[in-house]
């Protein structure tokens, strides 16, 4: 399979600030379901949203994704 992420050394690059993690397929976005501040909640791709962005937002802290509404990183 020759895939980029199987290269040892390959390091994504995250834009700064906030942005939103589309999917290449269907355009979707990645979101927080319900715009859920709890820490179990489910991550969904989801059309993007002129209402509900603030779920849909996220931001490389260094170490993890911070998603913008809940303050909480991504997990999985």
């Amino acid at each position: 399979m020759n895939s980029p992420f199987s290269t040892v050394g390959y390091h994504a690059r995250f834009p700064q600030g906030w942005f939103f993690i589309q999917s290449v397929v269907e355009g979707y976005v990645l979101s927080v379901k319900d715009s859920s501040t709890e820490v179990d909640a489910q991550i969904v791709l989801h059309p993007w949203s002129s209402t509900e962005y603030r779920s849909q937002l996220w931001m490389h802290d260094g170490d993890c994704l911070v998603n913008f509404n809940s303050k909480l990183v991504l997990d999985v």
